[in-house]
Formats: C-alpha cells, sequence, structure tokens
C-alpha cells in the first residue's frame, strides 16, 4: 500500500500537466493574433504612408506650377516648407528647369529634409552629408510639374522616412503583448478553477473511495454518486459497479 501511495506521488500531476497544455494553447493562439494584429496595422500605415505622399505630390505639383512658370522661387519654397511641416514629410525637394537654364544648369534644386535633430533645413543638392540623409528615406515617389501649356517645368520628389512606422508598430506589439499577458492569465485561472470544479475534484473523490478498501479490495466508504456519465464510466471500467450496482 505504501509503495503504491509512493509510485503516485512520483507519478505526473494531471491538473499541472493540463494547466500547461491549456496555457500553451491559449499563448499560441494569442500570439497568432497579435501576428495578424502586426501584419495588417503594418499594411495599414505602409498604405497610409503612400497616401500621403501622393496627396502632397498632387498639391504640391498643382499648387508650385504657376509660381515655377513666373519664376517665382521663394513662393514655392514657402508652400514646400508648410506642406513639409504640415504632413511632416521626411523631404520634399523641388527641381525646377526653368530656373536651371537662367543658372546654367539642367535643374534649379531646392526644398526642405528633417535633420538628425528634427528640425528641418533648406536642401542642398551638393552636401554629401544631406545627400546620404535623404538616401535614408523609407519610401518616396515623384511628380512631373507641367505649365498651362502641358509643357513640363519642372519635378517634385516627397520622401518619407520609417520612423513613424517604427513607433507605431512598437506601440502596436506592446500593446498586443500586454493583452496577451492579461488575457491569457485571466483565462488560464478561469479554465483551472473550472476544470478543477468539474472534473478534478470528481477525480479526488473516486481515488478517495477506492482507496480506503478492505483487504479483498471493497471499497469501506461509499462510492460518491457523480453526474457526469464520463467520470461515472471511469467506476464502471475499475469494476466498483459490481459491489455498487445502484450506479
Amino acid at each position: 500500500m505504501n509503495s503504491t501511495v509512493a509510485g503516485d506521488n512520483r507519478a505526473p500531476s494531471l491538473i499541472v500537466r493540463a494547466t500547461l497544455a491549456m496555457i500553451s494553447v491559449i499563448l499560441l493562439v494569442f500570439l497568432l493574433h497579435a501576428v495578424y494584429v502586426y501584419t495588417s496595422q503594418r499594411a495599414e500605415i505602409i498604405d497610409a504612408t503612400k497616401d500621403d505622399i501622393n496627396e502632397s505630390l498632387q498639391r504640391l505639383s498643382e499648387n508650385i506650377a504657376p509660381f515655377m512658370a513666373a519664376y517665382s522661387v521663394n513662393e514655392y519654397e514657402k508652400l514646400v516648407a508648410t506642406e513639409t511641416a504640415l504632413k511632416e514629410h521626411f523631404a520634399v525637394v523641388v527641381k525646377d528647369r526653368e530656373m536651371g537654364e537662367i543658372i546654367g544648369e539642367p535643374y534649379y534644386v531646392s526644398g526642405r529634409i528633417r535633420s538628425e535633430e528634427g528640425g528641418y533645413v533648406a536642401y542642398q543638392k551638393d552636401s554629401a552629408a544631406l545627400n546620404e540623409r535623404l538616401g535614408q528615406a523609407y519610401m518616396s515617389d515623384t511628380a512631373t510639374i507641367t505649365g498651362a501649356d502641358g509643357e513640363a517645368l519642372g519635378q517634385v520628389s516627397v520622401y518619407a522616412s520609417d520612423a513613424p512606422l517604427v513607433a507605431k508598430l512598437h506601440k502596436v506589439i506592446v500593446e498586443e503583448l500586454l493583452t496577451i499577458l492579461v488575457l491569457s492569465v485571466t483565462l488560464s485561472l478561469l479554465l483551472i478553477a473550472v476544470l478543477r470544479r468539474y472534473f478534478l475534484h470528481s477525480l479526488q473523490r473516486i481515488d478517495l473511495a477506492i482507496r480506503h478498501r478492505d483487504e479483498e479490495g471493497i471499497p469501506l466508504q461509499p462510492v460518491p454518486d457523480l453526474q457526469y456519465r464520463e467520470i461515472r464510466g471511469l467506476l464502471i471500467r475499475n469494476k466498483v459497479s459490481e459491489h455498487y450496482p445502484e450506479i
């Protein structure tokens, strides 16, 4: 009898195994959900960034055209500065072919670019540092600026950084991890409580009745009346019902 009890103490715990299995399944489900949310949010942010770029390109190309035709560089540079600050673009670069002809170059290049400190500075095409920084842009697009007669006057390019994308995705990850933690702990505790209440408690009552038996293996106490057929089936398979036909 003592050896049997000692062997039972060394046997794996059903409640521990079931709890670990449930927690693993819950974590897997929530992790899959987190991956889906992360992927969806990333796609939405990228699409929103593209829409912002296209919107700015359309607005700038239309509004810059009359100033570029009139050689009013200062006026369209104000438009660029306003658009860049409004949409928080990484950079906006304008190539003016009309002004370029005057200075003897293919284009007169101007624009605004975000500095490492976070503010905006005037873009200079001959600056190696600014060109290197411009090459770090996450995405960009270019639109042609045309005059009233359809002639190409120049180009405007809008650049976007991946900093907003990274910041928003970092927020999504933190929120999802907190959600996974809270929901996993809550669901695990609830499932453990249900498991103990409807399954483990019944098994413990059966175990207690079977352990207290005489030399012939007949239980000394009445076997508990259990309402669930799956648990009652355990008693039948252990032949307890031979001594308690009412079960």
